[in-house]
């Protein structure tokens, strides 16, 4: 039986790891090895051809081993020996990684995808995008990629159709595209300036307050409740900017904000962890948690004597120390006035 760590030095000793789970996708076998240049992570399909390939960093192998790997594993772990079809499947789709990186360095060039109507594209905006257009060609949805590395992105394209290189956008295209960017840009510097907020909820405007996006709600210049994007929330509230702003949808969305609303959100947001428990425990607020990123929406409030947590699996009692936790490890996500 192996240890993580053992794992790990075995590997470094030429081993390569062979699986079938943890992600990886359909009628494809995973293998783990180090080359001369990092970690190399391969699925090879069952066709014979390569379904998906990450490289990572030498300084990664602690963390991938614990990733992969459970606490134990024995000999059936490790492949016996590596497909000798896998090296030439690496080298080619490495360069095919580098022939569609060097053709997407221009904003002009894109890569029609496997799905129909939508293709991969280098702003010089907003870096690397995925769109999706009409049946006239007109943009439709943009994507700004979470990984900005192209050839992170190519796994399904190889895989599909790795023939298929990058092509002029169409001029009609390129032009709302540009368009879009400029106004995306626009109005991204008015939000950050607190000039207007972004209303994607009615009764809800996201506002830009210290380096971060809150979902706020007001009454008037009051601030009743207030949620803070975490990045993946942040991301998908910026491709809704960069979309709108291409499709002619942004002005409908746009709403003043006064600098009173700024400064009273700011003062909520900046709010210590001894304020918020004496709010918390006069019963002026409650903390709200979970959503859609959790797997339970949950809020706690003072009730008489007790706390009380309520959420989807129901009610329970919290006590003092467990509040005064929730409160300093910021582990709720917004206040509401009670």
């Amino acid at each position: 039986m192996y240890d993580r760590a053992s794992v790990a030095s075995e590997l470094r000793r030429g081993r390569a790891l062979q699986r079938t789970t943890i992600g990886t996708h359909d009628g494809a076998t995973r293998f783990i090895f180090l080359d001369d240049r990092s970690i190399v992570e391969a699925q090879l399909h069952e066709s014979g051809r390569l379904r998906a390939l990450t490289r990572h960093s030498f300084e990664e192998l602690e963390r991938v081993v614990e990733f992969f790997t459970p606490s134990e594993v024995d000999d059936d772990w490790f492949a016996t020996t590596l497909p000798t079809s896998l090296a030439p499947l690496i080298a080619k789709r490495e360069q095919y990684d580098a022939r569609v990186t060097d053709a997407l360095a221009r904003d002009d060039q894109w890569l029609p995808l496997h799905w129909k109507r939508n293709y991969l594209r280098r702003s010089s905006a907003v870096g690397l995008e995925s769109i999706s257009v009409d049946d006239h060609g007109a943009p439709s949805s943009l994507i700004i990629c979470y990984d900005q590395v192209t050839a992170n992105n190519l796994d399904a394209e190889f895989f599909e159709q790795p023939e298929r290189m990058p092509e002029p956008v169409p001029a009609a295209t390129l032009s709302a595209l540009r368009d879009g960017e400029r106004a995306y840009a626009t109005t991204l510097d008015r939000l950050h300036a607190g000039i207007i907020g972004w209303r994607i909820h009615l009764d809800l405007l996201v506002v830009w307050v210290d380096d971060a996006w809150y979902n706020t709600e007001f009454v008037e210049d009051g601030v009743t409740s207030f949620t803070r994007f975490n990045v993946l929330g942040a991301g998908s509230f910026l491709d809704t900017i960069l979309t709108a702003s291409t499709t002619g949808r942004a002005e409908r969305c746009i709403h003043p904000v006064t600098p009173q609303q700024i400064r009273n959100l700011r003062e909520r947001v900046g709010q210590p962890p001894d304020e918020v428990l004496a709010k918390l425990s006069a019963g002026e607020i409650e903390l709200l948690g979970g959503g859609p990123t959790s797997d339970m929406v949950w809020s706690l409030a003072r009730v008489g004597d007790r706390y009380v947590q309520r959420g989807d699996s129901g009610e329970q009692e919290r006590t003092a120390a467990d509040v005064e936790r929730i409160v300093r490890e910021r582990r709720y996500h917004s206040t509401r006035a009670r």
